[in-house]
């Protein structure tokens, strides 16, 4: 009964998500190129 293990364990749905400066780079400058995209 209970857990065995304190590692999350994989699940549907969502997946992970990265945020490395090298993206925000690229969004950021996909935005300025074109005010008017939006995002989610």
């Amino acid at each position: 009964r209970g857990r065995t293990s304190c590692q999350d364990e994989r699940r549907n749905g969502r997946p992970n998500e990265v945020t490395t400066p090298e993206m925000v780079k690229k969004i950021h400058k996909m935005v300025l190129d074109d005010r008017r995209k939006a995002i989610q």
